[in-house]
């Protein structure tokens, strides 16, 4: 990949370039990892049922976590180069606010547990 790049840019643009992304690949798949600890928190203590992972509410979370936002992010760092392009997008401000929202989640579902409500 970095040939194509060198038809334009030269080394050290190249390897600031994947750098970047190496950063940012790391970033996501920790928030990611975050994500589905707390998908598996939620199957574990029966706030959600694990038998179809695709339906409950903070499940669909988890699925844009990984699939919409942390993908959209690596594609523009990836394919634009400009890590803070993603910003918005379906990008960073997704990514944090989807993992908030999964622990509220939580949060609440376990209090509503605890409450006895169904």
């Amino acid at each position: 990949m970095k040939g194509v790049c060198n038809a334009c840019h030269n080394r050290d643009w190249i390897d600031g370039h994947f750098k970047r992304l190496g950063e940012t690949i790391k970033e996501t798949d920790a928030m990611t990892l975050t994500a589905t600890k707390l998908m598996v928190e939620a199957w574990e203590t029966g706030l959600e049922d694990k038998t179809n992972p695709f339906d409950e509410t903070i499940e669909q979370l988890w699925i844009r976590q990984w699939l919409f936002y942390s993908n959209s992010i690596r594609y523009a760092s990836a394919m634009t180069g400009a890590y803070d392009y993603a910003a918005f997008k379906n990008g960073w401000w997704n990514l944090t606010e989807n993992l908030q929202q999964m622990k509220d989640w939580i949060r609440i579902k376990k209090f509503l547990k605890a409450a006895g409500a169904k």
